[in-house]
């Protein structure tokens, strides 16, 4: 089966480099993404997360796939469906900054349930980024713009 993808996108004043920091420290996770409860770095590739889905903490092996500095950081972990999960960067240099993150990962379920699916990871994608706009705001001062959600989206591979 094909994986499906969400994203979301996010305006914040702060510069593009003061966004890839946060993204880019792993430990500060717990401190924005929802249900993340703690972040083991165990080499520059690899980290162990602590997690809670659905009132079940689990432990998961995360892969950082791609580190591009003041542009990108991408990761998949072994949770159900492989979710591979990019952020994106965009912006000049002094800022404003365009956090534009996707999720995607191979459908658990088929129809309707499928659909559900979508929703929940779409729901917590901007949960996430709501976690990161407030994080911005109170750790770094930075001011945050506007939140967007994208259209679920098909892949092929």
């Amino acid at each position: 089966m094909a994986r499906v993808s969400v994203g979301a996108d996010l305006h914040v004043a702060s510069p593009p480099e003061d966004a890839y920091h946060v993204w880019n420290q792993r430990y500060l996770y717990p401190r924005f993404l929802a249900g993340v409860l703690e972040v083991e770095e165990l080499d520059g590739t690899w980290s162990r997360w602590v997690v809670e889905r659905d009132g079940e903490r689990c432990t998961l092996e995360v892969e950082t796939t791609d580190n591009v500095p003041r542009r990108l950081v991408a990761w998949r972990d072994d949770g159900p469906g492989r979710p591979r999960t990019t952020v994106r960067l965009m912006g000049p240099p002094a800022g404003p900054t365009t956090v534009s993150v996707e999720v995607s990962w191979h459908p658990q379920h088929s129809g309707p349930d499928a659909v559900t699916e979508a929703d929940r990871r779409l729901a917590e994608l901007e949960a996430d980024l709501h976690g990161f706009r407030e994080y911005l705001k109170s750790e770094l001062g930075g001011y945050v713009d506007t939140l967007r959600s994208l259209e679920q989206l098909p892949h092929t591979d």
